[in-house]
């Protein structure tokens, strides 16, 4: 390799590592609902989903996938809770309709846990 190309490879190099550290922080994680739960105006059916979030804070987008393919957006609040959930926990609260609106996801080992508002959801 010449010295031309050893300066081009360290200068693609350098671009791009500033590039994913500035990048917003994406977080997910797997999880299997057991029942369907209301999120705003949408209904996620039981079965497996991918969650994705970025960020930290109140308004955190959210997108719920399900074989690659997103079935729900929506925002939340990304809270640190005192200690690591034991287990993945899906916390609902029963609606007057008998659905169960989704309040909030624990992970298993993990601090962090998203939390619902009852409007939000599309």
């Amino acid at each position: 390799m010449t010295f031309g190309k050893y300066i081009a490879v360290a200068a693609a190099f350098f671009l791009l590592v500033p590039a994913g550290a500035f990048a917003k922080d994406k977080t997910e994680h797997n999880l299997r609902l057991d029942e369907a739960v209301q999120v705003g105006s949408a209904q996620l059916q039981p079965g497996h989903y991918k969650v994705e979030w970025q960020g930290t804070g109140q308004a955190v987008p959210i997108t719920f996938l399900q074989n690659g393919k997103t079935v729900l957006s929506t925002t939340g609040q990304v809270i640190e809770k005192d200690k690591p959930a034991a287990a993945d926990q899906v916390l609902t609260r029963k609606m007057s309709n008998d659905q169960e609106r989704l309040e909030e996801l624990d992970f298993g080992h993990r601090k962090q846990a998203l939390v619902f508002a009852p409007g939000a959801g599309m």
